[in-house]
């Protein structure tokens, strides 16, 4: 097991608040803490051959939501390299951005992330990749969210609450891959507590980690011709997509058409086709599980494909495989087809200045230096 790096000397580190260990700097006057960085902590783990374990952030502190299949006791908090022989950070598969929900039920910060995977900018200003279970490792990891206008970096040890030998909540579905299930635990951290990502919403978790501005649409308040429109407008700027379905049951629950309610999927395009009946206006979406699609009119094994000229068909890569990315029609209206999915459905906009597009790039410019 590893040992806390917390110290009680005086100019030592010592505990202290929002889980960053902090340094206590004397003067002739007062006291004040001073947080230490991530560098420090690991760099302090490295000299005394121990492995992180954050102070505040522990075991009794998690806040992890209990329900009749599971109890506290029955979660095991273990590290990646005791769940599988060689861990990964983050995997050079084509799965590594393929994640699950796990048994939280956090929906918005799977499609937080999902979108977050389209733009790899945008995703290493939140997750540094410059982490390995290999070199430098100590058991000690960094994340970066927006709060109240300035970056915050939110420092987590990689003991995971699993079950079953498997993180528990959100996870990859590389199983030797870790960087979801850490990024989870160190946003637990950020709003103090598992259970506190329950019922969140997706614009404001995009928010914590963009610094971007959120909006939500529904679809059926508006005119579709408008939504279309301003879809297409946002998707050739910078900003994050993402579409879900809202009823009043809380459980999701997948439906005949192939999709999941209370479950948000990415934005990935648009696109306006013409057939012999009119034009119609399609939507491109991807499930952040990596499977599961839409089944039903304009899916990948429909029948209207064929109607389209076979360089329409490329340029849309509509023979895609059943990787979680699929077309459908922007709006379903009619009766026959009984499908009214996009009546319930909320867009969720995030979009970022280009302000914020140079602060990512020079954070991520920071940490190869």
């Amino acid at each position: 097991m590893g040992q806390s790096v917390v110290e009680t000397q005086d100019d030592h580190p010592l505990e202290g608040m929002n889980g960053r260990a902090h340094r206590v700097v004397s003067s002739n006057h007062s006291s004040e803490p001073v947080p230490l960085g991530f560098h420090y902590l690991r760099r302090l783990c490295r000299e005394r051959g121990i492995l992180f374990e954050d102070p505040e952030f522990n075991v009794s502190s998690a806040k992890i939501p209990t329900t009749k299949h599971r109890s506290q006791s029955s979660i095991t908090w273990m590290r990646p390299f005791e769940l599988c022989a060689r861990p990964k950070f983050i995997s050079e598969s084509t799965s590594r951005f393929d994640i699950e929900q796990g048994e939280l039920g956090d929906y918005s910060l799977v499609a937080a992330v999902s979108c977050l995977t389209m733009t790899p900018r945008f995703l290493e200003r939140v997750v540094p990749p410059d982490q390995s279970f290999q070199q430098a490792y100590c058991g000690i990891f960094r994340f970066r969210f927006w709060k109240f206008g300035d970056w915050v970096e939110v420092v987590v040890d990689d003991r995971l609450p699993t079950a079953k030998g498997r993180p528990l909540f959100l996870r990859s579905t590389d199983p030797t891959e870790f960087w979801p299930a850490l990024l989870e635990k160190a946003y637990a951290k950020f709003y103090c507590g598992y259970a506190n990502l329950l019922g969140g919403r997706t614009s404001q978790t995009l928010q914590d980690m963009t610094g971007g501005v959120g909006q939500n649409f529904r679809i059926s308040e508006h005119d579709p011709h408008v939504m279309f429109q301003t879809v297409n407008s946002s998707i050739s700027r910078s900003t994050l997509l993402a579409a879900s379905i809202r009823t009043e049951q809380r459980s999701p629950v997948r439906l005949r058409n192939g999709l999941v309610t209370q479950h948000a999927y990415s934005v990935t395009g648009l696109a306006r086709v013409r057939t012999r009946t009119g034009e119609v206006p399609l939507i491109r979406l991807r499930n952040p599980w990596g499977k599961g699609e839409w089944n039903g009119p304009w899916s990948d094994r429909s029948w209207e494909w064929d109607s389209l000229p076979e360089r329409d068909q490329e340029l849309l890569s509509v023979r895609i495989r059943n990787d979680g990315e699929f077309w459908s029609v922007f709006v379903l209206h009619t009766e026959a087809c009984n499908l009214k999915w996009y009546s319930v459905v909320v867009i969720s906009r995030v979009e970022v200045d280009r302000a914020q597009l140079r602060l990512a790039k020079n954070l991520v410019k920071r940490d190869l230096l």
